[in-house]
């Protein structure tokens, strides 16, 4: 019955139940790492079935709660646990190649077992419950430690980092760390290039908190968010030393070796162009004028010519334009004294432009009507009935609108008509084609 089931299953059915069957739970319902759940999960992640070949190997957001059975893997160099319900570091002694061990989003409280692994370089415990440093001295080539988002509150609590000689990252940024003193312990660490402190209390209990750090960590080149650079390192060194005034000299004495830096660049760059010119002096002899010929000599003389009486002619517009100016300002200031004159004058014009209006729509009627009149003559003697019966259906529009909008409606009706009229004059042509 069993087997009539599983070979009713589609591929990817059985690929669920497969994994389904891999994956083993614990009393309290958290996933178990077993071999056989691991091996599934190489195939899932497309590795070798083989542990030892395995380099890297993805165990994150599984719901794990325990590491173990992972002696076999004894070649991985980079391990994820990150999403898990981990409370213990264990059972990794094996993993002696490990370099980066990925633990964060876990319940770990203590770091612990740790020792066998002489060649762990990344050790990432963000998002823990992590309250104290410690068993880190263990291991001599560790340079990234992530702690960020734990519960570190004091100077006490991270005093062992100044055993760690060869840290190079810090992330100590999200925990509750009030204390001064971790300025003294922090100032220890002798490889220290990256450090970053955001969201603790104590950054606003340091007065020029950037300041002290920068001058009494002699390698940092990375500070929370911003880089450390060499002039803010040199002016930070002098306020130490001197104050501010100090550090306002060395400023100024940034900016002045930037200005003379910018000299020197460009005298050499004057250097090189006079030296390419004796070059070319040495080489090609001193530039000679050229020379036209006889006809191009001419031609540039009537080209200069024409371009003296362009000038002449802009000059003469210009005062041609101020005189009218002039007198056009006479003009205004005598409306202005005659205010009766220029609303007749204005008036006067007006009448005189509509007038012309009207007689050139009259003209303009009178051609599309004679046209209108031609095209009926040589149609069909349906045509003019259809336009006859349309013109008196314009003559009853015309009586129901005002005189402007009766002239409107005449003229586009008469363009549109005259337009029917032409078409319909057309022949036919044997090859279905229309002509006039």
């Amino acid at each position: 019955m069993l087997s009539n089931s599983s070979t009713s299953l589609t591929p990817g059915q059985a690929w669920l139940a497969a994994r389904r069957d891999a994956r083993e739970y614990d009393a309290q319902g958290n996933t178990l790492i077993t071999p056989r759940y691991l091996k599934q999960l190489c195939k899932e992640q497309k590795l070798y079935q083989t542990p030892e070949l395995n380099d890297i190997i993805y165990l994150h957001f599984k719901g794990f709660a325990k590491i173990e059975n992972l002696e076999p893997y004894k070649g991985l160099k980079s391990l994820w646990l990150e999403g898990n319900g981990i409370s213990k570091i264990e059972n990794i002694d094996a993993l002696t190649e490990l370099r980066c061990l990925f633990l964060q989003q876990n319940c770990i409280t203590d770091i612990e077992n740790l020792s066998e692994l002489k060649n762990l370089d990344t050790l990432n415990l963000c998002n823990n419950l992590i309250k104290h440093i410690a068993n880190l001295d263990c291991l001599p080539v560790l340079k990234t430690l992530q702690l960020s988002h734990n519960f570190l509150r004091s100077a006490k609590d991270i005093e062992h980092l100044a055993h760690c000689h060869a840290i190079t990252v810090l992330d100590l940024s999200h925990n509750k760390i009030d204390d001064e003193g971790i300025v003294d312990i922090i100032e220890t660490m002798p490889s220290l290039a990256v450090l970053n402190l955001m969201a603790n209390p104590v950054i606003r209990q340091i007065q020029s908190y950037r300041k002290v750090m920068v001058s009494r960590c002699k390698h940092l080149t990375y500070l929370d968010d911003r880089p450390v650079f060499d002039n803010e390192r040199l002016a930070t060194e002098a306020w130490a030393k001197g104050g501010l005034e100090a550090e306002r000299e060395e400023r100024q004495r940034q900016r002045n070796a930037e200005i003379e830096q910018h000299n020197q660049n460009f005298e050499a760059m004057r250097k090189l162009q006079e030296a390419a010119r004796a070059k070319r002096l040495e080489t090609y002899g001193p530039d000679q004028e050229t020379v036209l010929s006889e006809p191009l000599e001419q031609l540039r003389k009537e080209m200069l010519s024409k371009i003296d009486d362009g000038a002449s002619d802009s000059g003469d517009l210009h005062k041609n334009s101020l005189a009218a100016g002039e007198e056009s300002d006479g003009a205004t200031a005598a409306i202005r004294r005659r205010p009766e004159m220029q609303q007749s004058n204005t008036d006067s014009q007006m009448q005189a432009s509509q007038s012309k209006t009207q007689a050139t729509i009259c003209l303009w009627i009178l051609r599309h009507k004679t046209g209108m009149a031609r095209a009926a003559t040589t149609s069909n003697r349906r045509r003019p009935k259809r336009a006859c019966n349309t013109a008196a259906l314009l003559h009853q529009q015309r009586q129901r609108l005002p005189a402007s909008r009766q002239l409107r409606t005449l003229l586009g009706n008469s363009t549109r008509h005259s337009r029917a009229a032409r078409g319909d004059a057309c022949t036919s042509r044997p090859g279905g084609r229309r002509a006039c």
